[in-house]
């Protein structure tokens, strides 16, 4: 935990470097007013982004298994008076989110823990990550978006192509509405936003 805070929140540059997608006017972007979620938030990184872009109208679930770096988020929280931001400690096979409510799902950096060992074992995710990513989806509005933002693929890290992560959430239901450069700076990052298909 120690080591994630000397290198995520006191780096101002990590804390700041995805801004630009958090809260610019692409597919990716939070907008005033909606509850949405960063899956696997550690050190919550991106939570003070996307609470200012969501405003005091909106919501921002920091959801972990770690109860470590949540109680992290929670000091930082108080300290910043975020009183829209709203700790969930979540279990390995349960979200703990609110059913049918959110507007998005943000998996920054985090779809990699999640399913990246099993793509590169056995090609795809395991049957238990798919259940789980599942039970993610049903916290959504029907109307609602999930936001991958990941690195580029590069030798022995378990980061997922573009391709895989599409066919991850077309396997779900979901179709790719965005596709977009998240930041090349230090390392190339990309910005994918799926949503159901409209009838």
């Amino acid at each position: 935990v120690y080591r994630q805070l000397a290198m995520g929140y006191y780096n101002s540059e990590r804390l700041h470097r995805l801004d630009k997608t958090l809260l610019g006017q692409g597919p990716a972007a939070v907008r005033e007013g909606e509850k949405v979620a960063d899956i696997g938030c550690g050190v919550g990184c991106y939570i003070w982004s996307l609470s200012q872009g969501v405003g005091s109208s909106g919501r921002v679930y920091a959801q972990d298994i770690d109860k470590s770096v949540l109680n992290f988020v929670d000091f930082v929280k108080q300290k910043r008076h975020c009183t829209n931001v709203q700790i969930c400690l979540a279990k390995r096979n349960d979200p703990k989110l609110p059913l049918g409510s959110l507007d998005r799902l943000y998996l920054n950096d985090a779809l990699n823990v999640m399913v990246g060992i099993d793509f590169q074992v056995h090609g795809e995710a395991s049957s238990q990550a798919k259940l789980y990513l599942r039970q993610l989806t049903k916290s959504l509005r029907p109307d609602g978006k999930i936001v991958v933002i990941d690195f580029l693929p590069y030798k022995n890290r378990p980061h997922l192509s573009k391709a895989q992560v599409r066919n991850v959430f077309a396997e779900l239901g979901f179709e790719t509405i965005g596709d977009q450069e998240a930041t090349a700076e230090p390392s190339p990052m990309y910005a994918l936003t799926f949503s159901r298909p409209t009838k």
